[in-house]
């Protein structure tokens, strides 16, 4: 679609994973916290089959294990608050308690929560 955000981030925006059908990129703003990514499918569609959607979220997830090594745990969150309709995608974040959607974020669902391997406290 021509006016949507995200199939304009899926032409322009650098990936930090993409196959045939998703794109992993850094979202535009990142209100208040050190990371935050998304992920989004390369065709504009809002409803995705049940495998694309399990691929979707598990490539979020190993990307995140990466990309938020700094903290303990991050989240995927619900698209449910999402201020871009009609177009699948989720974000991941950290859970970092000074940011400006602190908390938006704990109101929102999350679909998964994911500890960060090999952090160790202090």
């Amino acid at each position: 679609m021509v006016n949507c955000p995200l199939c304009k981030a899926v032409k322009n925006e650098s990936a930090i994973y993409e196959d045939k059908w998703i794109k992993i990129v850094e979202t535009k703003r990142l209100k208040g916290h050190r990371r935050r990514i998304m992920v989004i499918t390369k065709k504009h569609i809002d409803v995705v089959p049940s495998w694309l959607d399990k691929h979707m979220l598990d490539k979020l997830e190993e990307t995140g294990r990466k990309i938020f090594n700094y903290t303990y745990k991050f989240v995927i969150m619900s698209p449910i608050y999402g201020t871009i309709p009609n177009h699948a995608h989720y974000v991941a974040t950290d859970l970092e308690e000074g940011s400006e959607d602190h908390k938006q974020i704990l109101a929102t669902p999350w679909l998964r929560v994911v500890q960060v391997k090999g952090w160790k406290n202090g």
